[in-house]
């Protein structure tokens, strides 16, 4: 089935997409509202709550401050809630890290927060997360249900594939999967240093269904997008992975906290072409280009075994992908929507 209206109008929206994204207050990090909206006072307030909370709570002292995310835009003379996440720094006592809920009165100039309490402290160890991904908007949607707290962060999201694939069976999609998944605790890497452009870093990953294996997850940025043979120092926020969906660093971490010493054995996450919420992040967004899947060969297991001219029986695609210079929504109004895949260990097939 075809996206209909619904997709012409979702590429034609995102046009302007980083415009709306830079007016986006709502559940985005205080850091990140300074660095990528130029907001003129989200230092100032998140130095003014962190304050606020490490005097009304001495425990804090001995923990790490992560990220502080309004729940609410930031209006002038509004009371605003906002989430901050601090993280218990000895290892063996990670499960008393803390999601504070405070509420405050926003100043007319937007530069002081007045007569902040504290709403609710939940226990990370306490928290039920599911995570959301839109492909399509290159977004993440972190919730978690006890506390009622929303983290969005961008994301690094897959490149296409233009009928090259067998599995695309002549259409263009995505080479990553739409589907529904979990990242396991068990399976959660907190520093993966194999292959080494991992760089030490966590890898979170997502198995599909009832599997106990994938092929995907969330990791850092580990090549730059143009040259794959230069390390990357920043998210790639487009249409550049081969399979799995990348987050910034800072994101990274929090997530793996999150997975690691929340409640749940395994985070419930659901992967979608594009979701029914609005919200935004200010990262920008690569408008003049995309990786495009270019070859692919079959290769047998997960080992070094080299390619097969043709299929076998337990093979699996393996493909490399090109940097186009053209604008991603001219293949984002080719997308075929393949609606669930059969998603496994070893890939997946369109229906």
């Amino acid at each position: 089935m075809q996206f209909k209206n619904l997709l012409l109008i979702l590429a034609m929206s995102l046009v302007s997409l980083v415009g709306l994204a830079s007016e986006n207050e709502k559940f985005v990090s205080l850091k990140d509202l300074e660095l990528y909206s130029q907001h003129p006072t989200a230092k100032v307030l998140a130095s003014q709550l962190e304050s606020f909370a490490r005097n009304a709570i001495p425990e804090l002292n001995t923990q790490t401050l992560i990220s502080i995310r309004p729940q609410q835009e930031l209006e002038a003379g509004r009371k605003i809630k906002f989430v901050m996440f601090f993280l218990q720094n000895k290892k063996s006592d990670r499960g008393e890290s803390l999601l504070i809920k405070i509420s405050a009165d926003l100043s007319a100039t937007k530069d002081k927060v007045i007569n902040p309490s504290i709403d609710r402290t939940t226990k990370l160890s306490q928290t039920k997360f599911t995570v959301q991904v839109s492909l399509i908007e290159l977004k993440a949607k972190v919730y978690d249900a006890v506390s009622d707290s929303t983290f969005i962060y961008p994301v690094g999201g897959s490149a296409f594939d233009d009928a090259i694939l067998p599995r695309a069976k002549g259409k263009t999609i995505f080479a990553s999967p739409a589907f529904v998944g979990s990242m396991p605790k068990s399976a959660a890497i907190e520093s993966r240093k194999v292959p080494e452009y991992y760089a030490g870093k966590p890898f979170l990953r997502i198995v599909p269904g009832n599997s106990t294996a994938s092929l995907y997850g969330f990791h850092t940025t580990p090549f730059d997008y143009i040259d794959k043979h230069k390390p990357s120092e920043n998210l790639a926020r487009g249409y550049v992975s081969a399979g799995c969906l990348r987050l910034k660093d800072d994101d990274l971490s929090e997530l793996y906290q999150i997975i690691a010493y929340g409640a749940s054995p395994a985070v419930p996450v659901e992967i979608k072409y594009q979701t029914d919420w609005q919200e935004q992040h200010p990262y920008p967004i690569i408008s003049n280009g995309y990786h495009s899947v270019g070859a692919f060969c079959w290769k047998m297991g997960e080992g070094s075994s080299p390619c097969l001219s043709e299929y076998k029986p337990g093979a699996r695609p393996v493909f490399s992908t090109n940097w186009v210079k053209k604008d991603p929504q001219v293949m984002i109004k080719k997308l075929y929507d393949y609606g669930k895949a059969k998603v496994t260990a070893l890939g997946f097939e369109i229906d």
